[in-house]
């Protein structure tokens, strides 16, 4: 079922990846000229298995979505996705938006971005965001690779103020050789 979502919104998978140990079951799968042409989405799928605790003691299913422009589209970006996946498997609980997740490592071997942004799949199709064929809803979180400096920004100021930023910069998203929102706002500042 969450393929077949996934492929409605996306088109058909183009390649897939599957791995050994946790989070068991989780695949990823990559979708080429989505969500435009000249870039690439990677999705975990079968994340959804696991029910994930929510403030209020609600619960959902989740899959993780990734987009990068083509020049930085390469198999490396699978793993970033099964170590979210598999830190949300091990506690239970779902990414909210305005989540930060360190991975460590850049998530790419040219990009400085250590770190994944949840947030609404606001650049894909408005349906892809839920699936309502499972129980509780699926829901699809879009993984933004972010910067030091930008992580810093959200844990400090909170998601509110980073995504108005975001707003107001307009970075291209899917470069995961751009600048810093933060240096593009302190050179903006003057003006404004």
């Amino acid at each position: 079922m969450i393929d077949q979502h996934l492929e409605r919104y996306l088109g058909p998978i183009a390649r897939g990846w599957a791995f050994a140990g946790e989070p068991s079951g989780v695949r990823i799968c990559l979708f080429e000229n989505r969500p435009h042409p000249g870039a690439a989405t990677y999705a975990t799928l079968g994340l959804s298995r696991h029910v994930l605790a929510m403030p209020r003691e609600r619960q959902v299913r989740q899959e993780l979505l990734l987009a990068v422009g083509d020049p930085f589209a390469s198999d490396d970006l699978a793993s970033p996705l099964v170590y979210v996946a598999g830190r949300v498997v091990r506690e239970h609980r779902a990414l909210l938006r305005g989540d930060v997740v360190s991975v460590g490592n850049p998530v790419s071997t040219t990009s400085t971005c250590k770190h994944l942004y949840s947030s609404s799949p606001v650049v894909f199709p408005r349906g892809l965001a839920g699936c309502d064929g499972t129980q509780p809803t699926t829901v699809f979180v879009w993984l933004v690779p972010i910067l030091d400096d930008e992580a810093a920004l959200v844990r400090q100021h909170g998601w509110s103020h980073f995504e108005r930023l975001l707003e107001l910069v307009d970075p291209d998203l899917l470069d995961l050789e751009r600048r810093s929102i933060t240096t593009a706002t302190t050179a903006r500042s003057p003006s404004t």
